[in-house]
């Protein structure tokens, strides 16, 4: 059978095409699936978090979601199997927890570094993930939160309306109470003034008694003897003034 030109032309084009698939291949040292490595996470809630989910590491994308499961047992879970790659090291006190992304809402699985002093989790390896909190819950505490306030404002407003002739008085109270108070100070400060140069007479008067007091600890520090020879000074005094005094003929 003879072929055609166009024939000769498509087979030539499929030769090229096949020697310069496999010079690719043994240059650049290609492969249709990346080396990896997989991990599981536990956690009791993903929030709508699929296949495919997007992996960081710090903040850097380093993997996916692989596979997500239910494990039934008594505290039943979810299991996530992450696909990361091979560059990519877990240290094994790292902090996994699942975040959203951007307005759209696109859940992925953030794991966070700190440091890597415990070593680096194995292929296979099974960790808890922190549990995400649930805007749903958010919000329900936050109604709650709310209707606790209002109960709370409505007993408020409702003692204040049921004692106000108290409050009333109290304040009446307090405004004289002040008053008092402002009279007492401003007499404390007018008796301040008027005897101003008799306060500070007393208190030169104390300067100057513990400036003697002083002079004198530091007499009897240097000159104990005074002491002794003041002692019999005083004896001497007491036994003048015991003596009977003497009859004059």
């Amino acid at each position: 059978m003879k072929l055609t030109n166009e024939a000769k032309i498509g087979i030539l084009v499929t030769v090229v095409i096949v020697i310069l698939a496999v010079l690719t291949w043994e240059i650049g040292d290609f492969s249709f699936i990346p080396d990896g490595y997989r991990i599981k996470i536990h956690f009791s809630d993903v929030q709508g978090l699929g296949k495919n989910a997007p992996v960081t590491l710090n903040g850097l994308e380093k993997g996916r979601v692989e596979d997500v499961q239910v494990l039934y047992a008594d505290i039943p879970q979810i299991e996530l199997t992450l696909w990361l790659k091979a560059e990519a090291k877990i240290p094994k006190n790292a902090k996994a927890s699942i975040r959203t992304m951007g307005f759209m809402g696109e859940k992925y699985v953030a794991i966070e570094m700190k440091d890597s002093k415990f070593g680096f989790l194995e292929p296979g390896a099974v960790i808890l993930g922190e549990e995400p909190a649930s805007m749903e819950k958010l919000l329900s505490e936050g109604i709650v939160m709310a209707k606790n306030l209002t109960a709370i404002s409505e007993e408020i407003k409702s003692q204040l309306q049921n004692n106000h002739a108290e409050i009333d008085e109290m304040i009446k109270d307090l405004h004289v109470t002040s008053k008092n108070f402002n009279l007492i100070t401003t007499n404390v400060n007018e008796r301040l003034s008027v005897n101003s140069r008799y306060i500070d007479d007393m208190v030169k008067n104390l300067d100057a008694a513990s400036a003697n007091l002083e002079e004198m600890s530091y007499d009897i520090k240097e000159n104990p003897w005074k002491l002794l020879y003041k002692a019999k000074e005083q004896k001497k005094m007491l036994k003048k003034e015991r003596m009977p005094a003497k009859t004059v003929n």
